[in-house]
């Protein structure tokens, strides 16, 4: 999900009546920046709209990338946090390709505030 991060409450809102509990897919958010209102990160604005049974559902995806490389078929790389290894293992199979790599981090607040 890419929305600036004063959209996300809404559009999370917006689409949780399409995420099944059985299903429970796994949300990558790359928005960036905190929720004015509340101060919180993306992950936590998740976190609070979809209930903590989510927590280990969410990827963040970040930089160092430019659309502009990706868009070119130009060779980059991307971090993605995580809570849970297994996301991220699922998430980079799925985002990955020969030219774009995406590295994992566990640190979810890092990638979140400062790119990496």
């Amino acid at each position: 999900m890419v929305v600036t991060s004063q959209k996300l409450r809404a559009n999370i809102t917006a689409l949780k009546t399409y995420l099944g509990d059985d299903e429970m897919p796994i949300i990558v958010s790359a928005s960036k920046g905190l929720e004015l209102k509340t101060l919180m990160r993306m992950s936590e604005v998740l976190e609070d709209e979809l209930g903590e049974g989510y927590k280990n559902r969410f990827a963040t995806l970040s930089g160092p990338n430019l659309a502009k490389e990706i868009i070119v078929i130009r060779p980059a790389t991307t971090v993605i946090a995580y809570h849970d290894p297994g996301i991220a293992q699922r998430a980079q199979e799925h985002l990955s390709s020969g030219r774009f790599r995406i590295c994992t981090k566990t640190v979810v607040w890092g990638v979140e505030l400062a790119g990496s």
